[in-house]
């Protein structure tokens, strides 16, 4: 069993967009739903954000994390370096800080934020298929970054290879063949679903995609722009379970719920980046956030608190629609893990983008620094942050020894982990505080 004393991926930072002044989510007993109570020694950690630090404002009870996120960090740095290091004439495109000195911070970024994406969404998933979610997601963040902040829609990157299902590149045949010796059968519309992301982004570019008539009109396009295809294959090729058609298409509904409610996330919580980028870089803003600010012409913190109550809109909704599946006894087993595969999925998208190092910075910038946003875009006075004490700089590959020690507390146990990586020219230590955690076993709350 992976890390058996050290299961919990480290944490640096996280952050609410919206900050004291949100609303109460609403009170849904998903717990009750989806706890589960024979656990095997194997399953993935299930996690408790608040009691970690997170803030946590939603009716979402825990989030899973997969064991293997060494593996698939590890797997990521790879596959980024592999591609890196081509020719130009091979590679097509890099993102524009792989030019400069800032080289590895952006490579630490692409692979921090796959890993994150892979182990919280998908954490039922072997160390195999962990690793291959994990170079795919970071296949999409590369290629979108460079359609995003790239001197026009016409870059093009290895990734491209997806569209004709024909790879060139050395490496992207690699991955092909790897995909389809792990799963035949689901291995080929894990491939496809990147093809079509590829694909969507050349027919309509995020490209100043920031006029929209009403607020439908921009979630339609953004159901095509998060990738929806991919999205389900990935839940798909993680379990590893073939279902049939007519098994998979009762929960029609509930993916497109899941994907509703990715969008409002992800807007939410990548808003400060998106128009700090926009204002240095002249990168694109696709945003829900941005586009409720212009069409109600409301200040950003009160954007945000709608989108925030239209993400709870969807949580009351995702609720009744699993509780209708959960319930069902004529549910199989395969429908069943599939419909917690799915729930996993939201519960993970949201700890991703809770603790994701890309957006915790920007939460913090106020319009009278220099970097910050300027006086029309708005300060960022109310922005809750907290630090967790983890600081991570050592590669993935390398062994870490662990040093337990007890801390009591008037209120709870607690244990102190402090992880010690060394190599010949750094050790790094990490201390992190959180409630004491059985390996595969489910936490409840106090």
């Amino acid at each position: 069993m992976p890390h058996k004393d050290l299961p919990i991926r480290p944490l640096v930072r996280a952050f609410d967009p919206v900050g004291p002044d949100t609303l109460g989510p609403p009170d849904l007993d998903f717990a009750s739903l989806f706890r589960e109570t024979n656990v095997p020694e194997d399953a993935p950690l299930t996690l408790y954000p608040e009691q970690l630090g997170v803030p946590w404002h939603t009716s979402l009870p825990w989030v899973r994390q997969s064991k293997w996120w060494v593996q698939g960090e590890a797997a990521g740095r790879d596959l980024v370096n592999r591609i890196s290091a081509d020719k130009a004439s091979e590679r097509g495109t890099l993102p524009v800080e792989f030019m400069d000195e800032r080289r590895k911070g952006k490579i630490d970024e692409l692979v921090e934020d796959a890993v994150s994406c892979a182990v919280y969404l998908y954490p039922s998933s072997s160390r195999t298929r962990i690793e291959l979610l994990t170079q795919a997601l970071l296949l999409l963040y590369f290629h979108d970054d460079v359609m995003e902040r790239g001197a026009t829609q016409d870059e093009t990157t290895v990734v491209d290879d997806f569209v004709t299902m024909t790879p060139k590149n050395k490496h992207m045949k690699r991955y092909f063949n790897e995909v389809m010796e792990c799963d035949p059968i689901l291995g080929p519309g894990l491939l496809r679903a990147i093809g079509l992301f590829v694909n969507a982004g050349r027919k309509k570019s995020p490209f100043k995609q920031d006029k929209y008539a009403i607020l439908a009109e921009y979630l339609d396009y953004r159901r095509h722009d998060i990738a929806k295809p991919f999205m389900v294959a990935a839940i798909r090729f993680g379990t590893g379970i073939h279902h049939t058609p007519e098994e998979i298409a009762p929960f029609e509904e509930l993916e497109e719920l899941y994907v509703q409610h990715s969008i409002l996330i992800n807007d939410l919580y990548s808003y400060d980046k998106e128009i700090h980028e926009s204002l240095t870089i002249n990168a694109s803003v696709v945003n829900a956030v941005h586009v409720i600010e212009k069409l109600m012409c409301v200040p950003p913190h009160l954007a945000k608190t709608i989108t925030r109550t239209m993400s709870f809109d969807v949580e009351k909704k995702y609720y009744a629609e699993s509780e209708k599946f959960m319930r069902d006894p004529a549910l199989n087993d395969k429908q069943r893990t599939y419909v917690i595969a799915l729930f996993d999925c939201l519960t993970g998208n949201l700890f991703h983008h809770a603790t994701l190092g890309r957006y915790t910075p920007y939460a913090e910038m106020d319009d009278s620094k220099p970097s910050g946003p300027p006086k029309d875009v708005g300060a960022k006075r109310h922005v809750r942050t907290r630090r967790i004490s983890v600081q991570l700089h050592a590669q993935p590959e390398q062994k870490a020894e662990c040093m337990q020690r007890h801390i009591a507390s008037k209120h709870h146990q607690a244990r102190r982990f402090t992880f010690i990586r060394s190599s010949s020219q750094q050790t790094s230590r990490i201390t992190c505080l959180v409630k004491k955690v059985h390996p595969g076993k489910l936490i409840h709350p106090p």
